[in-house]
């Protein structure tokens, strides 16, 4: 009796390309994840923003007048800093507040609103006290994801009223 001996060892072709095909869904639905993460971060820090303008608003209205906030990028992330604030040009950070940090985003200001505007660095943020308009930081602050031309939307704050919200 003749025995055939079967050669088990290694994969096939089809085997391989199954194996392929399974890695590549795997790595473009983690491609998509970590595109919404950092979505979902940039819009976290848009509306923090626009929150800490409330509470700016609001301690400046029931409390003393020169209370300011100052945004600045420090390390690649934002930090949104109380303090006073004279004339809006000078500040002296209040260390009794805690610090708001907005990362995973690229903030850009633009004073009219109609220009693309320029990318944040520093910048004061004041209200007046007797009307709530703005004395320094009016504007629109575009937010996008770090690193990327993908805008989250915009926080727009009105010299006249005060009022801010956010938009697309």
């Amino acid at each position: 009796m003749i025995r055939k001996i079967k050669n088990d060892s290694g994969y096939s072709l089809v085997e391989l390309i199954i194996v392929l095909a399974i890695i590549a869904v795997m790595s473009g639905l983690a491609a998509v994840s970590i595109s919404s993460i950092r979505t979902a971060r940039a819009t976290s820090s848009k509306e923090s923003f626009n929150q800490e303008l409330s509470t700016l608003q609001s301690l400046t209205k029931t409390q003393e007048s020169d209370w300011a906030m100052k945004l600045e990028k420090v390390d690649g992330k934002y930090n949104l800093v109380y303090g006073k604030s004279k004339n809006g040009s000078d500040f002296t950070e209040d260390t009794s507040k805690d610090r708001e940090i907005l990362d995973r985003v690229t903030i850009y200001y633009s004073n009219n609103g109609s220009s693309a505007g320029s990318e944040v660095s520093s910048m004061i943020i004041k209200f007046n006290k007797s009307d709530g308009s703005v004395e320094t930081g009016s504007g629109v602050y575009t937010f996008y994801k770090d690193g990327s031309t993908d805008s989250v939307g915009k926080v727009t704050l009105n010299r006249a009223t005060g009022s801010h919200y956010t938009g697309s």
